[in-house]
């Protein structure tokens, strides 16, 4: 017994959620840390998952939306220095229905990206500083990670950014 989102959308966007009497979420997540050498630290997270519904008493069980049934990320960091590091991310989403009757027109592909990132670490007298730059779906990969569909307008998916750029600073005080 959950409320699961059917995937449509109200006249004022907000997501429709209903009640199914009978549906279950099993499933196992991994997360793994190894310390290959010195200077470089492979992390990965895996989460497996069968997420089921049952809509009426006699109808088949049924894949509830917007839950993948695998998802699997990669991150090896090598450390530069005491101070610096260079991060290499990789993410994969599997396939997801973006409504209950597990319609393959409304669904979202499965799709993977990787980023690259450098942090570089400053010590202070009063403060530390980490300083960050970031490309972010590096290899520019075209997908989507979100979408909806209404009776009115029809199935509509949320393309996500190219390959784009971020810089940062980040400031605590001692």
């Amino acid at each position: 017994d959950q409320f699961v989102r059917t995937g449509a959308i109200s006249e004022t966007g907000e997501a429709i959620l209903k009640n199914v009497d009978t549906s279950y979420r099993l499933g196992i997540e991994i997360d793994l840390t190894a310390q290959a050498s010195e200077n470089v630290q492979i992390k990965t997270q895996l989460a497996l998952s069968e997420n089921k519904m049952r809509e009426f008493a006699n109808s088949e069980l049924k894949k509830i939306s917007y839950s993948p049934e695998m998802v699997f990320g990669a991150q090896f960091v090598y450390f530069t220095s005491v101070d610096g590091r260079l991060e290499f991310k990789h993410k994969f989403v599997s396939e997801q229905f973006l409504e209950l009757k597990n319609d393959a027109n409304k669904m979202l592909e499965s799709y993977f990206f990787n980023d690259l990132s450098y942090f570089h670490q400053f010590e202070f007298d009063r403060y530390d500083a980490t300083l960050g730059a970031q490309i972010n779906n590096l290899f520019d990969q075209k997908f989507e990670s979100n979408g909806n569909y209404s009776t009115k307008y029809g199935t509509f998916f949320f393309p996500q950014a190219g390959r784009h750029f971020m810089l940062n600073l980040a400031v605590s005080f001692k």
